[in-house]
């Protein structure tokens, strides 16, 4: 009798596991729940809340996807873009006080020595430079039908690939965005399942903005590090003049439909699907040196993928990624906690409800975190990993190596 209720619970929620794949991404509900233990999903928008959204990365660069059905907006960070430019720190008349300290510490008179190495010992400024967001990504989408329905977002962080469906009227929206290491370009694919459904405009923003410009298929924004007011604070110096330069390029690839390429932004209209290509670089060379050309590394690159199509560029990125991520499989808790949207878990463990398999979940999210931030050749993973908006984020989002960097790197 024990046996047969089982079966019968089993059987409930391979119903229910049946009623999900009816009314969501087809492939990704395909899965089953033990496959599931890598994916985090969610039944609406990030909206407005930076937390919410999904992260991807290749170390080079990161961003935050937040899946909004019409005006989405995918924040844009480049791992060598902080405010500032290069400076030299030290204070050439520090040695000065060097035995007056040793003589008040071995006096034991602490706090008279700790004011003179504060006064004297952090450099001049005392202040440092803060990891900068480099702009946005802005895509508005036509929204056809009277209503929206079956909204299903996930990041597969196997894969490092973002998965946005949604049924819009009669018609199945699919996205698909990720972040190639090997191609150093992040790619999105926008499809529908019916012809000439696609529609979307793309624009680039940045708070440092210059110049924007486009050419057939290729929309370009440069820019250069400025001092803001805004950014005033005593954890970042103020620096006079400007700083790195950048340039951001995105080119859409549109499979039908027409492609229109105003002053600021591309225009695909009644495409089947479009994939865009992006990518970013700054003008650092090294700490003392910001005179690279951002334009020749972004041209370089778009011309080592160009010919490439989707399916390509895909099957690279899954293959290097997963490579890494598919080394280490944790199985703890019920993988049938796998079929409730995630945020919902976590809101129920945050009531004290217990979800081991919810927390082995968050142990991959910190492996996939690394594994986006941080590859070699590319920056070192900073406080905030590669993924900040604020012109001045929490610490300046920078190397504090009292625990942090240490922390990032315990994957």
């Amino acid at each position: 009798m024990k046996n047969n209720i089982i079966i019968q619970k089993f059987l409930f929620g391979a119903l229910l596991s049946s009623l999900i794949m009816l009314t969501s991404c087809s492939v990704s509900t395909q899965k089953s729940p033990e496959e599931k233990n890598m994916i985090a999903w969610y039944n609406k928008p990030a909206d407005q809340v930076w937390h919410d959204g999904l992260l991807i990365g290749n170390g080079y660069m990161g961003a935050n996807v937040f899946g909004r059905i019409q005006n989405e907006r995918i924040a844009l960070n480049e791992s060598t873009f902080w405010s500032g430019r290069p400076h030299d720190h030290n204070d050439p008349d520090a040695y000065k006080y060097f035995d007056q300290i040793k003589e008040l510490v071995f006096a034991e008179k602490f706090k008279q020595a700790e004011i003179l190495v504060d006064e004297h010992f952090y450099g001049k400024p005392t202040a440092l430079q803060a990891y900068t967001p480099l702009g946005d990504l802005l895509l508005d989408f036509k929204v056809t039908g009277d209503s929206i329905k079956d909204y299903y977002r996930e990041l597969n962080m196997e894969t490092g690939i973002v998965k946005i469906c949604y049924t819009d009227g009669d018609v199945k929206m699919t996205r698909e965005v990720f972040m190639s290491y090997p191609d150093h370009v992040m790619v999105m694919k926008v499809s529908a399942d019916k012809p000439g459904c696609v529609s979307v405009e793309a624009k680039l923003k940045s708070p440092f903005l210059e110049q924007t410009t486009t050419n057939t298929n290729r929309l370009t924004i440069n820019g250069i590090w400025r001092y803001l007011s805004k950014t005033e604070n005593w954890l970042v110096a103020k620096v006079e003049g400007t700083g790195l330069r950048f340039q951001t390029d995105i080119v859409a690839l549109p499979e039908k439909g027409t492609l229109l390429a105003t002053d600021s932004s591309l225009i695909v209209t009644d495409a089947n699907s479009v994939t865009f290509i992006l990518t970013a670089a700054t003008s650092y060379v090294n700490y003392t040196d910001i005179s690279g050309d951002p334009g020749a590394r972004c041209e370089k690159i778009l011309a080592d993928v160009r010919g490439k199509d989707f399916k390509t560029l895909k099957n690279t990125h899954v293959n290097d990624f997963s490579n890494l991520m598919g080394r280490v499989h944790l199985d703890i808790g019920d993988p049938l906690m796998n079929e409730r949207p995630t945020d919902e878990r976590i809101a129920d463990l945050k009531k004290g409800s217990l979800d081991p398999n919810l927390i082995g979940k968050l142990f991959q999210f910190g492996r996939y975190m690394l594994v986006s931030s941080s590859r070699s050749g590319s920056e070192p993973a900073n406080l905030q990993a590669r993924w900040n908006q604020d012109l001045l984020g929490n610490w300046g989002s920078k190397y504090t190596i009292n625990i942090n960097t240490e922390m990032n790197y315990w994957p």
